[in-house]
């Protein structure tokens, strides 16, 4: 079983589908499709330069995912629905995260934000519940509407002191540790 990725002629990946799927039907719990796929991970391409809006949307074998320098945007609801996704590693390249971007991905525990990236968007870990730690950078100006609601309970914000996040940590209730950067 191979990832097939639709990449556009400006580097943008638009879907993410395994190569072997047509015509197979699962029930409704999505269980054989679960077990069918065997769950997998993804290296996205170094060709790629942005993730598209809804590339991986509701893709439920996504266990972890590679980003690499080469991606600059990860689209709105780029992750959303990934409910088995456990690990996101993003390069220092990426500078724009969507709304939504990782939306429901109710497996997720754990995610560092990078340098580049300047606010959140709205929504952008909504429902996340099992996300206990996110690192944000000190070059987090802004964090939208709900980027953390729903998240698990134990969340905790980890950012330098006098920074944006702590802030949005103190204001937002949300556990804090202070970082030395």
């Amino acid at each position: 079983m191979e990832v097939q990725f639709t990449i556009s002629e400006k580097g943008v990946l638009e879907n993410a589908e395994f190569d072997d799927m047509a015509g197979l039907e699962f029930d409704d719990d999505f269980q054989d499709y679960a077990d069918y796929l065997h769950k997998t991970g993804v290296i996205i391409p170094r060709n790629v330069k942005y993730i598209g809006d809804k590339a991986f949307y509701d893709k439920r074998w996504l266990t972890e995912v590679t980003i690499p320098c080469s991606v600059v945007s990860i689209g709105n609801d780029a992750f959303t629905d990934c409910n088995y996704l456990q690990s996101v590693i993003m390069a220092d390249g990426i500078n724009t995260i969507g709304t939504r971007a990782f939306a429901w991905c109710e497996s997720l525990t754990s995610i560092v934000i990078p340098d580049k990236v300047t606010h959140l968007e709205d929504m952008t870990f909504y429902a996340c519940s099992s996300l206990e730690s996110v690192v944000i950078s000190k070059n987090i100006s802004a964090i939208g509407n709900d980027v953390f609601a729903y998240c698990n309970e134990a969340l905790t914000i980890h950012a330098k002191k006098g920074s944006y996040a702590e802030k949005y940590a103190i204001e937002n209730s949300i556990k804090l540790e202070r970082i030395e950067v």
